[in-house]
């Protein structure tokens, strides 16, 4: 019986995360909700506004965030199985608990990782588009479109359609404002409000002479929290992996002692 209680919940929500479709039975009006509660619990406050800028939709982080935490209770419940039986499955239930938890790190951490890709290309980008200004007869806009074929990516996609976006409305302030604002960095932010200023007034390749300490110290701050977000990850599956077998190399133990102190109390 213990399977059937562990397995119901544990389907109920796999089919929520991975298989989205009609509700056409009662299990599936209940996938239907659990997966709109899901959606709505990874789409609150700035999450909302992050998954706009990456896409994707929610799905695709809770997927990724129940197929970690199902993997790692699964392995979990493989190994303690033999000497807890049902009470291994707890480990299936906390893996699916976990994957709501999961998947709203994951979102965090990809829209870091876009973040510190957008500062990393900012060097290129004080490089090249003062490099462009000092041609003769050539303007702010058409040195910042040149300059986005040299740009990596994803700065070279948001600095694409910003230029189009411009050209599109002439509206260069308001447009850099809203980059500023997708990217929520200072220096970012610096970089942007330059740009505006620039769009507006005569300028000279010393542009981003000033700022150019602060994008350097940005790159690399970014750069260090690229190495230290993988030391991160890798530790996380470390200690989850010496958590099992503590747990494995201890339940004996308890046992023991468990009988121990009965056969004590009972000969007493």
């Amino acid at each position: 019986m213990w399977y059937v209680i562990l397995g119901v919940p544990l389907f109920t929500v796999i089919g929520a995360v991975f298989y989205p479709g009609p509700s056409l039975s009662p299990a599936e009006a209940v996938a239907d909700v659990l997966r709109t509660r899901l959606a709505a619990y990874l789409e609150r406050g700035d999450n909302r506004r992050k998954l706009g800028i990456l896409g994707g939709g929610p799905g695709r982080y809770l997927r990724q965030g129940f197929l970690l935490g199902g993997l790692s209770g699964l392995l979990l419940f493989l190994l303690t199985f033999s000497r807890l039986r049902a009470f291994a499955g707890l480990f299936l239930l906390a893996g699916a608990g976990s994957g709501a938890i999961l998947a709203d790190l994951a979102l965090r951490q990809r829209y870091t990782r876009w973040q510190d890709g957008i500062i990393m290309g900012l060097p290129v980008l004080v490089d090249f588009l003062p490099a462009f200004l000092e041609i003769r007869g050539v303007t702010v806009r058409d040195a910042l479109a040149h300059t986005v074929d040299f740009l990596p990516e994803p700065l070279r996609g948001e600095m694409d359609d910003a230029v189009r976006e411009i050209r599109r409305s002439g509206n260069a302030r308001g447009t850099l404002e809203k980059m500023a604002a997708r990217v929520r960095n200072p220096v970012m932010t610096a970089v942007c409000a330059r740009l505006a200023m620039a769009w507006e007034s005569a300028v000279t390749p010393a542009l981003f002479l000033d700022l150019r300490e602060e994008i350097a110290h940005a790159r690399d701050l970014a750069a260090l929290k690229a190495t230290n977000g993988m030391k991160a990850m890798l530790a996380l599956v470390v200690v989850i992996g010496l958590a099992g077998l503590v747990f494995i190399a201890l339940y004996p133990a308890g046992i023991w002692l468990r009988d121990v102190l009965s056969g004590t109390f009972g000969g007493g």
